[in-house]
Order: structure tokens, then C-alpha cells, then sequence
């Protein structure tokens, strides 16, 4: 569930403009990318379930060690 909640928050925050530049579902999605092993191997076991968290990732990817 909180995939689908990460993944429609992305969705959301992208589409209306009213929020589009908020950065709150952003900075989110890379942090559970960096601290949650299980929510980073659920989405790469299944990306097109999530496809806006998983286009996002692939977008960003991680920097540094």
C-alpha cells in the first residue's frame, strides 16, 4: 500500500499545477528508495504496478557511496 501511496502522490504532485513544484512526494520517494530494501526490491520485482515511482528512480538515481 505504501507504493501505491508513493506512486499516485508522484502522480498527483506532477499533474496539478496548484502543487506541481512541491517537492514533499519527491524527496519521499528517494528516501524509501535509500531506506526501505523491501520497498526497493518490490518495485523493481514489479515496476509497471508503480510505474510513476519506478519512472522517478530511474530518473534520479542514486549518487555518492
Amino acid at each position: 500500500m505504501l507504493a501505491d501511496v508513493v506512486d499516485y502522490g508522484l502522480v498527483i504532485t506532477e499533474t496539478n499545477p496548484d502543487i506541481k513544484f512541491y517537492a514533499g512526494w519527491r524527496d519521499f520517494a528517494l528516501s524509501l528508495r535509500r531506506t526501505s530494501p523491501a520497498m526497493l526490491h518490490l518495485v523493481r520485482e514489479r515496476p509497471a504496478w508503480w510505474a510513476a515511482l519506478n519512472k522517478y528512480w530511474a530518473e534520479h538515481p542514486e549518487t555518492g557511496a
